[in-house]
């Protein structure tokens, strides 16, 4: 493995720890299923043009970071709404007979008004943070990469 690989892979280990880290900084985190979702499936993939790196997250991660709400219009699935207000924990009003029901007339809140959009903007912020020292470690670590690649170059040359 390259030395540039090698940082861009300690990169990608950093940079979805500051990911993470924002999100919980931010009190953007219900579930953590998002969160686990940004350690999973990274990876550094060598190709014909270079290095890509791939960090992946869950779908609404887009969500979270720019703030998308919802349009009014259909009522949102009932389910996850109980789901949230349990976890969050929630207390349910007394005028409702039971979580399904406030549950419900949120849905139906949601559908006559939508929901205003609020960003959170752990992705842009992240970003933010890992460029202060990421540049100058690849660039250390493409020098590195070229010292030897030179070096074994011109050593195979000496050897005829």
């Amino acid at each position: 493995m390259s030395k540039v690989e090698e940082t861009l892979n300690e990169a990608l280990v950093r940079l979805s720890d500051i990911f993470v880290n924002e999100l919980f900084e931010d009190k953007a985190v219900a579930s953590g299923d998002l969160a686990r979702s940004i350690k999973e499936n990274n990876r550094v993939d060598n190709t014909q043009e270079g290095y890509i790196a791939v960090l992946t997250m869950l779908w609404y991660g887009e969500v979270i970071d720019q703030g998308i709400g919802r349009h009014a219009g259909g009522a949102p699935p009932i389910r996850p709404i109980e789901e949230w207000l349990k976890r969050k924990r929630i207390p349910i009003p007394t005028s409702f007979k039971s979580p399904k029901s406030f549950a419900f007339a949120i849905a139906k809140k949601v559908a006559k008004e939508g929901t205003k959009p609020k960003a959170n903007h752990f992705i842009r912020d992240g970003l933010r943070v890992f460029e202060q020292t990421f540049e100058q470690e690849l660039t250390e670590a493409a020098g590195i990469d070229i010292t030897e690649n030179l070096t074994a170059a011109f050593n195979k040359s000496t050897q005829f």
